[in-house]
């Protein structure tokens, strides 16, 4: 989003009541150009190579010709946009209290978690562990039980925001439930996943000639945050662990098959808040394990709509992305 760059605006409780409204003749073609550059290749206008230069200036004359407009050659220093993976988060420090009492809460929801049956379970993935809850059901005895299993996937706070819901779950249908929660966004008292760790990259790119002859692999750290991708395996492992066999999906080839019926397998997926990320993506790359899918305040990243980012952001903005992406698609 572009708004204007008043100085009082980078503190949100110093928000003007109207802020002015910004249209295509205030925003000249730097301003453009690195907002498209944020939005789409995440970086600074001047540090992008020149292909994607060139595909920048590419998108300003399509909006040019679709808006019928040309834009003011140069930038306007009174503009700036939101640019979400560049600019600088603004961490606020809580009272060591704060934290002590969010790690009393994810003891006792532990122990609440057994009380009622639950396990817990470990998945080793490139030297991090993922964690999840399981619980067989109250009707898991039964061969004849073909409602797919549930599986819970927290957001940002992680478990504590939902034992309730989990518990409910639980009571009212007879599926086994899994509950899993992404300890490196959830609020914990401490950070194991911020450790680095050694990983050995790829064979194809890593491979060096010592100086006796023989190769070595190159050895590169990283953090033991887990990506998309090995969430997502390690959900199809966890389902693998416990007997979810996949669906048969259908044939597109087979006109006789309907295509909404995939077979029995899989399972139902409910996502919340930053949690649907990891459901959207295993939906995307394990559709075979997916019944169903739910999504509980799910998370956009289409930065289009001002009233979410505010939600996040804490100030006012404006719709002038959205006109500028629906010219330009």
């Amino acid at each position: 989003m572009i708004y204007y760059n008043h100085p009082q605006q980078h503190d949100a409780h110093h928000q003007p009541a109207s802020a002015p409204v910004v249209s295509l003749h205030h925003i000249h073609y730097q301003n453009m150009a690195q907002l498209l550059a944020s939005l789409f290749f995440s970086a600074h206008f001047h540090a992008l190579t020149f292909t994607h230069q060139a595909e920048i200036h590419q998108d300003i004359l399509r909006i040019q010709r679709a808006a019928n407009h040309v834009f003011a050659p140069g930038l306007n220093p009174c503009l700036a946009s939101y640019q979400h993976t560049l600019d600088p988060i603004q961490a606020q420090h809580r009272p060591l209290v704060f934290y002590l009492v969010i790690e009393a809460c994810r003891h006792l929801l532990h122990l609440l978690l057994n009380f009622v049956g639950f396990r817990q379970y470990h998945i080793p993935i490139n030297q991090t562990l993922f964690s999840y809850w399981f619980h067989p059901g109250f009707a898991s005895h039964s061969p004849d039980q073909k409602e797919p299993p549930i599986v819970l996937v927290a957001g940002i706070v992680g478990l504590i925001s939902l034992p309730h819901y989990a518990i409910y779950l639980l009571w009212k249908s007879p599926r086994p439930i899994f509950l899993v929660g992404n300890l490196s966004v959830s609020l914990t008292l401490f950070k194991p996943e911020l450790h680095l760790v050694p990983v050995v990259v790829e064979e194809d790119e890593s491979f060096m000639r010592r100086g006796d002859g023989t190769k070595t692999r190159r050895v590169v750290y990283r953090r033991k945050i887990q990506t998309l991708a090995e969430q997502s395996a390690c959900l199809q492992k966890m389902l693998h662990r416990h007997g979810v066999t996949p669906r048969i999906m259908p044939d597109k080839d087979d006109a006789q098959t309907p295509h909404h019926q995939g077979g029995a397998g899989g399972a139902f997926l409910i996502g919340h808040s930053l949690g649907t990320c990891l459901t959207a993506h295993f939906l995307r790359h394990y559709p075979q394990y997916v019944s169903g899918t739910l999504s509980i305040d799910p998370i956009w990243s289409c930065p289009t709509y001002p009233t979410w980012l505010a939600f996040f952001k804490a100030c006012a903005v404006l719709r002038v992305v959205q006109d500028v992406l629906t010219l330009l698609y």
